[in-house]
Parts: structure tokens; C-alpha cells; sequence
């Protein structure tokens, strides 16, 4: 189940965990928090010719294949997404922030 965000609830991070996927590909999500709550994740699996395949989840997802293979391969600290840049962002804008009270 996905975490409530909100507007003017603090930054939004991204980081990212990449997974090896035999032959030649790879799995890396992007995990978008704020305040320590993951907002939403973006999947993508690409081959060894950089065609990818994308999915968008609501909160965290990791597939069952990258479960299996336990811990990331690669990862990256988090990052502040500037405001100007968060729509640019198809994971925060297919679950964007839902507002506070009294906004």
C-alpha cells in the first residue's frame, strides 16, 4: 500500500536499486520518497540493446525475480528532485500528492 505524500510535505527523493537479470539484462527500480515514505516505484528491464519495458506501481514494488535474487546489485543514494523538475517525473505524476488540510 502506497504512503500518503502531500504537497509541502517535504522534499522528494529518488534512488535507485539495480538488479541483474541473466542473460544481459538488467532490473532497476526508482524508489520516490518523501519523509522517509516511498511515494511510488518505477520498474524498468532492459536488454542488452537498451530496449526497456516500464511499470509504474504506487508505493514499493520489487518483482518476484528480483525478490529472489536478494540484495541489489548496484544502488544509489537518495536525491532531491527539484520542485520545477517533479512533473518531468511520470511516477510522481501518475500518483501525485494528494493535498494537506486546509490547503
Amino acid at each position: 500500500m502506497a504512503q500518503d505524500y502531500v504537497k509541502g510535505g517535504g522534499d522528494i527523493t529518488i534512488r535507485t536499486e539495480r538488479y541483474a537479470r541473466p542473460p544481459y539484462s538488467s532490473a532497476t527500480n526508482y524508489i520516490y520518497e518523501q519523509g522517509g515514505a516511498i511515494v511510488c516505484t518505477k520498474l524498468a528491464v532492459c536488454n542488452k540493446y537498451d530496449e526497456c519495458t516500464t511499470r509504474y506501481d504506487s508505493g514499493f514494488f520489487k518483482d518476484a525475480l528480483d525478490a529472489d535474487a536478494g540484495d541489489p546489485s548496484g544502488t544509489t543514494p537518495p536525491v532531491v528532485i527539484p520542485r520545477a523538475k517533479i512533473a518531468k517525473h511520470v511516477c510522481l505524476t501518475k500518483y501525485p500528492p494528494r493535498s494537506q488540510q486546509g490547503d
